[in-house]
């Protein structure tokens, strides 16, 4: 179920956050939050996924008419292996300087996530999620920890406003769909496919969508995987894998972070792996790690680190060099299959 919560709330299913509001009154809020605003900003995360960045698109198209200048913000460099999506000339590596009276954060889990807000003041910061781990930093928390994207929350927001649904939106939203369940290979439910297929019958072309993520793959990309895989590491009997990208890594394929974003399903995939980890090297002193598993649940294992996310795909920022954050994780992850962190029941996640 989709809730606004309060500002400090944190958003966990049947956490016991006190009297959540439905829905309709959230919706009715962020209306007229948009009503008084001329200025909006759309931030995403650090290093933004399809699914960030999909949703932010589809935002910013939606809004258009609400406002008189509406800005989507991604650090740079800009992630071009998404260059495809409809709308990716929006992308802006700083906001224009003014005020903003509406910041609205997508795919973030916690106001430390949030990219390119360094000096904004916003008037009121609406935080729209799936995450369960989500911090409830928002002044209006929209959060739905049992969608499968941040894209089906958008949509849900979108009709809740009324707001009309172009075959652009539509594409952004359904790329964003297909990006966070890997192909709707996991976190899907029905709703998912359901969402999917409304999409599709909006204007989103599934094949052309598919094409553009699965089989139009840079040289780049392909070169930095190849090097990740050259060194992945199999321990426990082959139940834990795991692989490292290094700053190196990316010099010499040429490619940028996001383009690692394959790696954590590829370790998934080796027979006999129960979890699998993608170890990046973001800083010298900050490592990322994205989390498979269909054992253990990967949300409460990155929940351990600060980080968070579903069941079977987590991740996690570390402020630890790469050398150390490997270490840590790795006893943790003996810890956690010796006595698993089993997967709570209902829908995949």
């Amino acid at each position: 179920m989709l809730r606004t919560t309060p500002a400090l709330g944190v958003v966990l299913p049947g956490d016991g956050n006190p009297s959540p509001e439905p829905l309709d009154p959230g919706i009715a809020r962020l209306s007229r939050l948009l009503d008084a605003a001329r200025d909006v900003l759309l931030v995403g995360h650090p290093d933004p996924d399809v699914d960030c960045l999909g949703s932010c698109l589809a935002l910013a198209e939606a809004l258009e008419g609400c406002a008189e200048r509406v800005q989507v913000v991604v650090p740079p460099p800009a992630p071009v292996l998404y260059s495809w999506l409809p709308g990716f000339e929006r992308l802006q590596a700083a906001p224009f300087p003014c005020d903003f009276p509406l910041v609205i954060c997508l795919d973030v889990v916690g106001r430390e996530r949030a990219a390119g807000l360094e000096g904004v003041q916003p008037g009121a910061v609406v935080n729209i999620d799936h995450h369960a781990s989500n911090t409830g930093f928002g002044d209006l928390n929209l959060v739905d920890p049992e969608a499968s994207a941040a894209a089906q929350v958008c949509l849900r927001i979108l009709d809740g406003l009324g707001l009309p649904i172009s075959p652009t939106i539509a594409t952004d939203l359904y790329a964003g769909l297909v990006g966070d369940t890997g192909g709707f290979r996991h976190s899907t439910s029905a709703r998912t496919l359901a969402d999917g297929a409304r999409l599709a019958a909006l204007g989103a072309d599934p094949v052309a969508v598919a094409a553009r993520s699965y089989a139009s793959i840079p040289e780049t990309t392909l070169r930095l995987v190849g090097l990740c895989l050259a060194g992945l590491r199999s321990e426990l009997e082959g139940r834990l894998v795991w692989a490292v990208v290094t700053a190196g890594m990316l010099r010499r394929s040429g490619a940028e972070m996001p383009e690692a974003d394959r790696v954590p399903d590829l370790l998934k995939s080796i027979a006999g792996s129960e979890l699998a980890v993608l170890f990046r090297q973001v800083g010298p002193r900050r490592t990322r790690i994205s989390v498979r598993s269909d054992l253990v649940d990967a949300g409460r294992f990155c929940a351990g680190f600060g980080g968070g996310g579903h069941r079977r795909a987590a991740g996690a920022e570390i402020s630890l060099p790469l050398t150390l954050a490997v270490r840590l994780v790795r006893e943790a992850a003996e810890r956690a299959l010796a006595r698993p962190l089993l997967l709570r029941t209902g829908p995949p996640g």
